[in-house]
């Protein structure tokens, strides 16, 4: 309850204010104060503008994630490229982490171990191009797991000069390629939500010379050159579109291919494969953590600790080393596709039939060069009629 007592006494209030000096019972003046909330526009002021627009994607990791390889198809082991730079020091530049290494290697010298037919176990037994590859969980019952396991990188081996009849001929003169070794490092795929790698080979031809002068001409396993002069039935066995320095899955090639043509652009489709391929590997981190709790118990009696689940673009030794395209990546790709099958494109569209085209018949001039002025003209007058009947019919 609140206590009136409390309150000043009409006496005590009067003489409180006699105190009070009349100067400061009389309104002063106070000075006028303009405040500007929209100030005035000056016409002579500089415009400002962005340093860059916001649909500039110019960078290739502008909104990607992690850095392409460094083993590209210009580079070949030995021999020195146009900048003076040699294989070896690129591989040196970009090594691959210890826990890709070792899955490398160890998938290697399972390839490396054939029979009399000279096929890899994979090939004649497993009747596979992909390596078999363990699940997490069954990864996270070894006795000590680390977040490396969680990687579980998955390999490709693509051999396919021990698979053709009579080898595979050289793209340049035609004489039977050797294998000569395999590639020095796996080439990195991107899929929907992973990562893959193929393990190729190189083959060499004994009659062409490089520029040096020697015969020492060889190609890798995964060449677009190669690849086309396979059987096509083998051909279509190889799972991605390659890029300069690395590719993308055929899976998720196709289904950009069918985003692009439904609206959806480059950099919404490289933030949709980001989204994905950051959600699997937070799925890994979860089970890692789930894993670790359940040993607490044993872990506090060992006195053992875990090492730290690292981020996905991590490039530490360590580390995932992830990669994700940018837009301008995607564009280059899809690009090159589009020139690559340019012709067929232009065939398809010159065997199209008149009564679906407008007066516009630039695209038939591939039809109109093997006709004469007269004949052209007499074909198209043909199909305006047939053109204009049909219309009318429709009404």
């Amino acid at each position: 309850m609140f206590d009136f007592s409390s309150l000043p006494s009409a006496s005590s209030a009067s003489a409180l204010l006699q105190q009070i000096p009349e100067s400061s019972m009389v309104p002063q003046s106070q000075p006028s104060v303009s405040l500007n909330v929209i100030p005035d526009e000056d016409p002579q002021r500089a415009v400002e503008t962005a340093d860059e627009p916001e649909d500039d994607y110019s960078g290739l990791m502008e909104d990607g994630l992690g850095a392409e390889d460094g083993d590209g198809d210009d580079f070949i082991d030995g021999e020195r490229d146009d900048a003076g730079v040699t294989g070896a020091n690129i591989q040196d530049r970009f090594a691959l982490p210890h826990w890709l290494s070792v899955a490398f290697k160890a998938r290697l010298e399972e390839a490396n171990n054939r029979g009399g037919d000279g096929l890899p176990k994979l090939y004649s037994v497993q009747k596979t191009f992909w390596f078999p590859q363990q699940s997490t969980y069954f990864l996270l019952r070894k006795h000590s797991v680390t977040s490396q396991d969680l990687y579980n990188p998955r390999f490709f081996l693509w051999d396919p000069e021990c698979l053709v009849v009579g080898g595979i001929g050289c793209p340049k003169c035609g004489v039977k390629l050797n294998r000569h070794g395999h590639a020095s490092r796996p080439r990195r795929f991107v899929g929907l939500n992973e990562t893959f790698w193929i393990i190729g080979y190189r083959y060499r031809c004994k009659e062409c010379v490089n520029t040096s002068g020697k015969k020492t001409v060889t190609f890798r396993s995964w060449d677009a050159k190669i690849i086309e002069k396979l059987p096509v039935d083998l051909a279509l066995e190889f799972p991605a579109q390659l890029s300069h320095r690395s590719g993308i899955t055929l899976s998720a090639f196709h289904f950009m291919r069918s985003c692009f043509q439904n609206g959806m652009g480059a950099k919404q489709f490289s933030d949709s494969l980001r989204v994905q391929h950051l959600r699997r590997h937070d799925e890994r981190h979860l089970q890692y953590l789930h894993a670790i709790q359940a040993r607490q118990g044993i872990s506090n009696w060992k006195d053992q600790t875990y090492a730290v689940f690292l981020p996905f673009e991590d490039h530490s030794p360590l580390g995932l080393h992830g990669f994700v395209p940018s837009s301008q990546w995607l564009r280059d790709i899809y690009d090159d596709f589009i020139e690559k099958h340019e012709m067929d494109f232009n065939q398809h569209t010159a065997m199209l039939s008149g009564e679906i085209c407008a007066l516009d018949h630039s695209h038939k001039v591939n039809l109109a060069s093997c006709l004469t002025i007269l004949q052209f003209l007499i074909v198209f007058c043909f199909v305006l009629k047939d053109h204009s009947r049909n219309h009318e019919s429709s009404w």
